[in-house]
C-alpha cells in the first residue's frame, strides 16, 4: 500500500506542478486554457493557489516525493468565501479573458452542489508517469476511510469522462451530468458512507 501524508505549505509548489501537468489534457483545461504552451507556464500557479486554498478548507493528501494530490474540503467548507475568491484572483488571472467564462462555471457547478453534509473532493490528479500505479486510489484513501467512520458521505465533480470508472470502484455513483454552456460536460459523483466492520 503507498503510503501518503498530509501536505504542507512546503509542498505548494510541487503540488502545483504535479497538478498542472495531471491536468494538462483534461477538457476543462483545454476549453478555459486553450494554448497548449499558456496552459503549461500558467497552470501551476492556478493549482498551487487551490492547494493552498486546500490546506485551509480540509486537508491536501500528498505522496514522498510528490506524485499527486487530492483537495478536499470538509463539512460545510466547499464553498469559497468572497476574501478566499479575492486571494485567488491573481491565479485566476493567468486564464486571462477567460476568467469570465470560468467564473460562470464555478457558480453553475456551485448551484448543483448538494446541500447535504459531506466531504467534497475538490480536486485529485496523479502525475501522468505514475497514473495507473495506485497513487490515486491511495490519495482517496485516508478520507474515504474517515468519512466511513463518521458516517459521512464524499462528493465530486469530474471534468473527465474517462475517470468515472475509477471513482465507482470507490463506492461514487454517477449523480447526473452538468453541461457548461458552449463548454464541456461535468460529471457530478456521490458516494454514501460504508458500514465499518
Amino acid at each position: 500500500m503507498l503510503p501518503v501524508r498530509t501536505a504542507t505549505p512546503r509542498d505548494l509548489a510541487a503540488i502545483g506542478e504535479v497538478l498542472a501537468r495531471a491536468f494538462h489534457t483534461d477538457p476543462v483545461s483545454l476549453w478555459l486554457m486553450p494554448d497548449e504552451d499558456a496552459r503549461r507556464r500558467r497552470s501551476p500557479a492556478m493549482f498551487r493557489a487551490s492547494a493552498r486554498n486546500g490546506l485551509e478548507k480540509g486537508g491536501v493528501w500528498t505522496t514522498d516525493p510528490v506524485r499527486g494530490a487530492a483537495l478536499w474540503c470538509a463539512p460545510g467548507r466547499w464553498k469559497d468565501r468572497p476574501r478566499e475568491v479575492v486571494r485567488q484572483l491573481p491565479a485566476l488571472a493567468a486564464l486571462g479573458r477567460n476568467v469570465p467564462r470560468a467564473l460562470r462555471t464555478f457558480r453553475l457547478l456551485e448551484r448543483h452542489h448538494p446541500t447535504e453534509e459531506h466531504w467534497y473532493l475538490d480536486i485529485i490528479g496523479t502525475d501522468p508517469d505514475h497514473q495507473g500505479t495506485g497513487v490515486g486510489s491511495a490519495l482517496l484513501r485516508p478520507v474515504l476511510a474517515r468519512c466511513d467512520d463518521e458516517v459521512l458521505p464524499a462528493y465530486l465533480v469530474s471534468s473527465n469522462v474517462a475517470n468515472i470508472p475509477f471513482y465507482e470502484r470507490h463506492g461514487f455513483r454517477l449523480m447526473d451530468e452538468i453541461t457548461v454552456p458552449g463548454g464541456p460536460v461535468m460529471y457530478p459523483m456521490w458516494r454514501d458512507p460504508r458500514p465499518t466492520p
